[in-house]
């Protein structure tokens, strides 16, 4: 899945958090009609395993503390 490191690329290429959003869980912008997920599985799994979609919260939090050393 994501790493880390991918972070910055996103960032390179124009990717804003709410992009990022969309693209891990189009529901979670859209609401529960929306037809479309990328990574289902994925998130079906974690849910099962860790109760979250851990891999959005992940990167998601990623995102943020980069955020923050950008605005320092």
């Amino acid at each position: 899945m994501y790493e880390p490191a991918h972070i910055p690329t996103m960032r390179l290429y124009g990717l804003s958090r709410d992009d990022l959003r969309d693209i891990l869980d189009p529901k979670d912008v859209y609401g529960d009609d929306f037809p479309r997920e990328a990574f289902r599985v994925l998130k079906d799994k974690e849910m099962r395993l860790y109760g979250e979609y851990r891999t959005r919260r992940l990167v998601l939090e990623k995102w943020d503390a980069q955020e923050g050393l950008r605005m320092k």
